[in-house]
């Protein structure tokens, strides 16, 4: 029922110490939420977004390294 339309999380952003930005959010609660026994009783949605330090992540080496371990597994 909730859809993110548009995000800054879609495409890397940097973000200096101290500097301000304004991210674009854009999210679409469908109507037919109104129809689920459970979901129409929802008052809120919160939203929380956690940024980190990037300067230091190894994701993609990681990434490529499991894919390495996982095709020499299968071989």
């Amino acid at each position: 029922y909730f859809n993110k339309l548009e995000c800054f999380c879609f495409e890397e952003r940097v973000v200096a110490p101290g500097e301000t930005k304004k991210l674009p959010i854009v999210y679409f609660v469908s109507a037919d939420m109104l129809e689920d026994r459970v979901a129409k009783s929802l008052e809120t949605i919160t939203l929380s977004y956690t940024f980190f330090d990037s300067s230091s992540y190894s994701g993609e080496k990681k990434a490529a390294q499991k894919g390495a371990a996982n095709s020499a597994n299968a071989g």
